[in-house]
């Protein structure tokens, strides 16, 4: 299991990563964790935010590759917002000892933090919103130009 407070790893590896040597300037903070997964959020200056998602050697490489491919093929293919890769290391071969994937942050509040203050008319345009993208990947046609 990953220790509960390994953020000085994870801003060694962001120091490497990102070439930014003033700790003043760096701020790493533990944000959720899940089953095989510890995300963090780094803060660099006053205007650089990434997301650092550290995992546990769950079917060790593959996992890490199959999650890259459907980032980078959604962000070539569709219009669904995902994160910009910046790095990662899909080894256990590094300052954490575990593989990491480090993004850029995309900022935004949930739906279920807004929802009850939301109008109807902002209710429904995300949910449209939603159901648009969701039809983008359910669109077979989209999916026949992926090359296994």
């Amino acid at each position: 299991m990953l220790p509960s407070s390994c953020e000085g790893l994870v801003w060694a590896v962001c120091q490497t990563t990102l070439q930014h040597d003033d700790p003043a300037h760096c701020a790493v903070s533990f944000l959720i964790s899940g089953g095989f997964n510890k995300i963090y959020v780094v803060e660099v200056g006053y205007d650089q935010r990434f997301v650092l998602r550290v995992s546990l050697p769950v079917d060790p490489r593959h996992k890490m590759a199959g999650e890259l491919s459907t980032l980078g093929w959604l962000s070539q293919h569709s219009t669904v917002p995902v994160p910009r890769v910046i790095a990662f290391d899909d080894t256990r071969d590094n300052k954490i000892g575990f593989e990491w994937i480090l993004m850029d942050h995309v900022s935004g509040t949930s739906p279920q933090t807004r929802w009850r203050k939301m109008t109807m008319e902002d209710k429904k345009t995300l949910v449209e919103n939603i159901a648009r993208h969701h039809a983008q990947l359910l669109d077979i046609s989209t999916f026949q130009k992926l090359v296994l």
